[in-house]
């Protein structure tokens, strides 16, 4: 598995995709579609964190439109997110998953920077 879904109490999003290793979640579209389709009952938007897949870099969220069935890979857009608490919210998911940051392309600074 590359990837762990989180329900999110954002109004931009309604769950997070987070890449839990170096492998880009967005190669299993269809298993999380599926995944969302017993978690989400209405079309929304779903962030996607690809910090562990490619960096803290200026792809690392990606947004994407769940129609209640799927995630159509053409409504996939690069976001900025510039809120500073969604940003700390999302990054806690990281707290401690040391195994998840060390199959990472994050370098040693990084990975202890989002341990914390």
């Amino acid at each position: 598995m590359t990837y762990e879904i989180k329900q999110a109490k954002s109004t931009f999003f309604s769950a997070i995709v987070y890449a839990i290793s170096f492998e880009n979640p967005l190669q299993e579209l269809s298993n999380i579609s599926c995944e969302l389709t017993s978690m989400l009952q209405t079309p929304c938007d779903v962030l996607f964190d690809l910090l562990l897949s490619n960096g803290d870099e200026f792809n690392r969220f990606i947004i994407g439109r769940f129609d209640g069935t799927g995630i159509d890979y053409n409504s996939l857009k690069i976001i900025e997110l510039n809120d500073a608490s969604i940003i700390r919210q999302i990054n806690s998911y990281y707290h401690g998953k040391y195994d998840y940051l060390n199959n990472s392309v994050l370098t040693m600074r990084q990975m202890t920077l989002f341990a914390k």
